[in-house]
């Protein structure tokens, strides 16, 4: 994918850089197809949480089918065995993973975080201590 236009705290940009997303199956066995943007992965009225395509095991494109002017997102399908058992194992394996990792984040932040010098500025009151 290479967008016409970059934006960052330069403004807009034209764009020379070219993102691609590379994937395969436990058997390294190219994908299926993909879902090229979010609107395909996503579905009319569904999110991230619930992708259309995922829940109605959606038919993709195929490779080399070009997309213009939409948001890129770079879901990929592949021929999952007993994927009604399979899928929602991994999901949960996922969030246990993100849920875990979240959390020994924050405690290592608050473990290494010099609290004395942090709370004793001048600036630290009652009312902004919450987001120091």
């Amino acid at each position: 994918m290479t967008p016409t236009l970059s934006f960052d705290e330069r403004g807009h940009q034209v764009n020379h850089m070219t993102y691609y997303c590379v994937g395969w199956s436990g058997n390294g066995e190219k994908p299926v197809d993909f879902y090229p943007t979010a609107e395909d992965f996503v579905g009319e009225g569904g999110n991230f949480e619930r992708p259309y395509a995922i829940v109605k095991k959606a038919e993709g494109v195929k490779a080399g089918t070009r997309i213009e002017g939409l948001e890129a997102v770079g879901g990929l399908v592949d021929q999952t065995e007993n994927a009604n058992k399979t899928f929602p194992k991994g999901i949960k394996i996922s969030a246990i993973v993100i849920g875990v990792g979240y959390s020994l984040a924050i405690l290592m932040v608050g473990l290494f975080t010099n609290w004395q010098e942090v709370l004793s500025n001048p600036d630290v009151r009652m009312a902004n201590v919450a987001y120091v």
